[in-house]
Formats: C-alpha cells, structure tokens, sequence
C-alpha cells in the first residue's frame, strides 16, 4: 500500500476544511471555538483510503495569527492540497503559504479552486490564470488546478481522482530505517482509555508493546495500543499518522513539540542549516525557528549565500535532512526555511568554506576530512548523517574508499597522516631510548586526543608493518641480556613468588635504585619480566608456572585462604597476584570466591 501525508494551505477563509470534509466526511474542526467562529484555529486530521493508497490529512489555519500552528503540521507533508476561493482569488496568506511551501521544496501537489458555485464561469477562467502564472512564476512546474464546490459536491470526485494519480505517480519513500521518529502535536485524556497523544510517525516503526523514549526528557513510555485512521493496528509505519494510547508519563509531562523515539535522539543548541530565503536576514536577528511541531528562538549567524548557522536558546531534538521555517521573533515576518546540515559543527567564521550540503557524498568527505588523525566513530558518522538506510551508506564509504579499524573511520589522506605521526613517534623515542627494544602501544598514540583500545591499536599497527607482541610495538630484535640484566633477573628468579622490595635488591646488588628501576623497565619490555603491581615483578617461568599449577587444581572456585596455601603465598603476594590474574581474565572475582576460567 502506498501512504502519504497530503497538507492542506491557503488564505484563512478559502474552504480547506469544506473541502476536506467533502472528500473524506471528516470534519477537520473539533474546537467549540472553531465551530463558533467558523476557522480553523488548530491541526485538524482527516484520512482517505482508496486504489491501495492511504492518506493522511494535515489541515493547517489560514490565518495569519494562526501560522505558528499551522507551522507545526508542515512537517509532516509530502503533498499539498492548495485552497484558492473563486470570489476573492490570491489573498496575502495565499503568497505566504505558497513561499513555504517553495521554500521548503513541497512543489508536489494540486490546487483547489473554490467556492465556485459563488461565481460566473468567466470569473473562474481568469482565476485559473492568475493562479497558473502566480504558481509557474515561483517555480512550480505542471501545476494541476482543479475547481470545485464543497458545498455542491462539483467536482469533488475529479479533485479526488487527481490525488490519487498524483500519489501513485509520485510514491513518497518509506523510511522505515531506525530510529523511529514521532513528533507529538496532540495530547488529550480519553475516557475509559487514558492518555493519548498523536502525531505523524515520519520514519520508522511504531508496535504495540515497544518501549520509547519520550526527547528530550528520557523519560520511557510503552505503547498500549495503536490507532491509524480509526482502525486498530498492532504498528505504525512511517508515513501515517497515529494515534497511540500510553503509559508511563503523566498528562503534564507531554506537550506538542516533544518526540517519541525507540532511542535518544542526538540533541543540539547549535544547528548548521542550508539556506532556501525569500528575504534576507541581517547577522544576530533573533529567529522563531519552526521544527517538527515545536516552535523555538535562535540567533542567524550567516557563514555564506547558502550555509548559516543558528544559535539555539533551548536545544533541539535534530537529524541531519529536518527541515525548518525561519521567521523574525517580532514581528514574525517570515523569512524562508532551511534544512539541517549538521548538528556537531563548532561556530564557523564567515566565510569559511564548508563543503556541506550539496550530495551526501561530499557530507560524509567533508566530515572524515575534517576529523583528521583521530579519524571518526563509524556510528557517530552514520547517526551525523541523519540514520541514513545502512546500505546507502556502506556504499558511499565503499566509494569514498575510507579505511575502517576497529569501527573507526579515515579518509586514506588521515590515515596516511595517522601513519607518518606514528613513525616520528617511534623514531624519537629510539634515539631517547636506544637500549629499549619495544614500546607500550597506548605510548605509542598518545599523540591521540582520544586512545583507542589495544584492538584498535593492534589493528592499526599491524596493517602499518609494524611488529607486535603482548601489547608492544617490537623496535629491534631481541639480544642476549648484558651481566648486568642477567644478574637481575636470576635475582628475581631465585625469589619465586615473594621477591623482596626492590629497595632491597638495589642493596643486595649494590646497584643505585634509579638504575635497577629502568633495567627493571627494560626486562619487562623485552618480556622476562612480568609487573604483576606497583612494585611487584616477578620472573616470567615463575608465574607461567603459578599459572600451571592453579589449572592443574581443577578448581571451579576458591578462596583467598586456598590459593595461598596452594601457592604457599602470604596475604601480602597472595592479593596482587589474584588481582593480576582477575586483569588478565584468568580468575574472575565473584564475593569472596574467585572463579577459575576453563
């Protein structure tokens, strides 16, 4: 089944919601006010279901006090239905509403000339005129206009069949790809059924039972059950609108504007936008800033013709492709819209070049680029992109031929940077250390902002040529120890398990402790011995034999009290040596038992 949203738009007054209710049967207005004064004041929703095609209808106010909440439904189109009465023609509102929708790139849809049954058929052709050269003038090719009288029913079946062609001719894309994204624009209390919100599921999937995250409070909900259209459904799907009956969170603690999702959603103060204006905006206007159904206050920091970024008061719950309306905070003169580009962007100077927003492809080589030798998250960039269809993006790194390690990303002109900075790094500490045969890999990197795990490392370093061993990058081949080491290490031979304070070998060897302390250093690294704690180090056969004998013993679990008997350890070595054991993933401490690993 295709679905689709279809908006409506046009002066307050020209028949949206006559026209809506003739389609569909529906009456859109459902405020006492709203039948009192007869216009819309709120979202109204109306649904039509026919040839396998399902839509959803947004039926905005035409007023302009109104346009805030006419604002909060925009999201959600995908086609428009555009109200023009035959008696009064192209109105104020009528400019306005058709340069939103130009702006945000809504050019699908079709034109309802109404109230005809108030006007002679001459006056219908002239209109018909005015508005095919208004609409062709602001880009808006192929336009269909068709006249109708709700009131009479003319036509109204003609208009219907338009729709539908229009539908299967254009089938919206389904982006049922994770996360789910589900701006609430209404919340109510039903008797016998408890609370209640909707709002319009523009991507992903929605079930019965599913756990969400009301953004940006965190707070979770389960879904109790579902509506789409007044039919019960075990899910929605992007793109319908529903109805979902909830728990978890009170009345107070949801209003239009917050957004459901099965994860946290990425949230942001500052938001890099592309640019689509009907009028300029001077740097630092104070902005009223349409998303989703929520409306909120920014500062315009222009960077280019094209790219601005927007200082937000409170954050918002954004992905990159969200579109939004900018108009002045007072009075609210509307400006044009915008989409998201980028929500991690630091503030940019103007007229810096920001290679954004022109094809994906050049997104994501604009952001590897950008992250330089530290390379980048493969999920942070996959959520940067805006939860992209995971497929689509593989293909683009594939393209782009970046290099992944450990699910981190580099361009190869980074990694090849990555590479350079590791060789200086090793090189330097050669000529410091030239009796030293390896290096700890973490050493290694900490030129990194961020250090990556050993895997990550190892990854690295091994694809570069370099040599590995236990957690050290190999400088040169190992040599016969020197008398000097070889007398140390029988030292710590000959004490087993309980060798003394080092201060007490510097004495017995008559060795100065600054010394013993770096030829200790360079036995560990050249693998004979193995620092078990601060201080304590013990000849490499004399723990692989300890090692030997707790797995000869068979044991599932033992104390404390059985190992130093094993062993015939006092407390003192028997402790350090179980935690040791606990950092390599030997033992596994559980209470006051350790777990022996088969």
């Amino acid at each position: 089944m295709i679905k689709a949203i279809v908006g409506t738009a046009g002066h307050v007054d020209h028949g949206k919601t006559a026209l809506l209710k003739a389609l569909t049967g529906i009456d859109c207005d459902r405020l006492p006010e709203e039948k009192e004064r007869e216009i819309t004041i709120d979202l109204g929703f109306a649904y039509l279901k026919e040839e396998n095609i399902q839509i959803g209808f947004i039926d905005v106010p035409g007023h302009e006090r109104f346009l805030k909440n006419l604002l909060a439904g925009i999201s959600g189109f995908q086609f428009f239905l555009f109200c023009i009465s035959a008696d009064e023609g192209i109105k104020a509102q009528t400019i306005e509403h058709m340069q939103i929708l130009k702006t945000l790139e809504l050019k699908k849809g079709i034109i309802a000339l109404t109230k005809i049954d108030l006007v002679e058929s001459d006056l219908i052709e002239k209109r018909k005129s005015e508005i095919f050269y208004l609409f062709e003038k602001e880009g808006f090719e192929k336009i269909k206009i068709v006249p109708v009288s709700s009131l009479e029913g003319k036509n109204i079946q003609e208009l219907k069949n338009e729709l539908l062609k229009l539908i299967k001719e254009n089938p919206p894309f389904q982006n049922l790809n994770f996360p789910s994204v589900y701006p609430i624009d209404r919340v109510f209390v039903l008797s016998g059924k408890g609370l209640i919100i909707t709002g319009t599921l523009l991507r992903g999937k929605i079930k019965v039972n599913d756990e969400l995250i009301l953004n940006p409070s965190l707070k979770k909900i389960r879904v109790k059950s579902i509506e789409v259209h007044k039919e019960k459904r075990d899910f929605a799907e992007a793109v319908e609108r529903a109805a979902l009956q909830i728990t978890g969170v009170e009345k107070e603690d949801l209003r239009r504007g917050l957004v459901l999702s099965n994860i946290e959603l990425p949230k942001t103060k500052l938001i890099t936008v592309k640019l689509n204006l009907v009028k300029e905006i001077k740097e630092n206007t104070r902005l009223r800033i349409a998303h989703h159904t929520e409306e909120v206050y920014g500062r315009f920091h222009k960077i280019d013709e094209k790219i601005a970024q927007i200082f937000l008061e409170v954050p918002i719950n954004g992905l990159k492709g969200d579109k939004i309306v900018l108009r002045r905070f007072a009075p609210p003169e509307f400006f044009g819209s915008g989409e998201i580009l980028d929500i991690y962007l630091e503030r940019i100077r103007k007229d810096e070049k920001i290679n954004l927003g022109k094809t994906l492809k050049e997104d994501i080589e604009f952001w590897t680029k950008r992250s330089g030798i530290e390379g980048i998250r493969k999920e942070f960039l996959w959520e940067r992109t805006g939860f992209i269809e995971k497929k689509f993006f593989e293909d683009i790194l594939k393209e782009l031929r970046i290099i992944e390690k450990g699910g981190i990303l580099w361009d190869e002109e980074n990694y090849k940077k990555l590479k350079e900075k590791l060789i200086e790094k090793i090189e330097t500490y050669k000529k410091e250390n030239p009796n030293y045969f390896s290096l700890p890999l973490k050493s290694a990197f900490d030129f990194l902002k961020e250090i990556f795990d050993e895997n990550i490392l190892s990854e690295i370093v091994n694809d570069f040529g370099f040599k590995l061993e236990k957690g050290l990058i190999i400088l040169k081949e190992k040599e016969e120890l020197s008398k000097e080491l070889e007398k140390i290490l029988e030292i710590f031979k000959g004490y087993g398990l309980k060798p003394p304070d080092i201060e007490i070998i510097s004495n017995e060897l008559k060795i100065p402790l600054n010394i013993l302390k770096r030829n200790i250093k360079e036995l560990i690294q050249r693998g004979f011995l193995v620092q078990v704690s601060v201080g304590y180090y013990l000849e490499k056969n004399v723990l692989n034999k300890a090692i030997e004998k707790l797995k000869e013993t068979g044991w599932e679990k033992f104390t404390i009290a059985e190992f130093k008997e094993l062993l015939g350890l006092t407390r003192k070595y028997a402790v350090p040596l179980l935690e040791y054991f606990d950092s390599i993933r030997l033992t596994i401490r559980s209470k006051d038992f350790r777990i022996l690993k088969k």
